[in-house]
């Protein structure tokens, strides 16, 4: 789990530092890859993980410390499959011809409002399960 913790941090610096761009676009998706296809990736990358990770897969999350609220469940597999295959559509905008404002503009989005919170959520497991090992 060292070696993942290692991944996630250095994958959120490099995506923290990626630079802010209007988009050269009036918003078009750009991406190919159709929802129904995407689901399908995320389904079966999701069930080797959880079977990689095994007892490690589940946690519990509180998704706003500022309020008293109930944990929720959460897995470690769904957080890295999450990640993956928004960096693997990132790779396919990359090859894609989009325009490099676009290419910027849609990795810096994707990582602030998505799976920032899926990085966050996993490094913080995996510190804590190589604390423990």
């Amino acid at each position: 789990m060292q070696g993942l913790s290692v991944l996630l941090a250095s994958l959120c610096e490099v995506a923290a530092r990626l630079p802010w761009v209007k988009p050269a676009t009036g918003g078009e998706d750009t991406k190919s890859e159709s929802i129904a296809a995407h689901t399908d990736a995320w389904n079966r990358l999701a069930e080797i993980l959880r079977e990689r990770f095994g007892s490690l897969d589940e946690y519990w999350e509180v998704f706003d410390p500022t309020q008293r609220e109930d944990p929720v469940q959460c897995f470690l597999s769904n957080d890295i499959a999450e990640i993956y295959l928004d960096l693997q559509d990132a790779l396919k905008l990359l090859t894609s011809g989009a325009a490099l404002e676009d290419i910027y503009f849609d990795w810096r989005f994707e990582f602030r409002e998505h799976w920032s919170r899926h990085a966050a959520d996993a490094l913080k497991v995996t510190l804590l399960v190589s604390d423990k090992a």
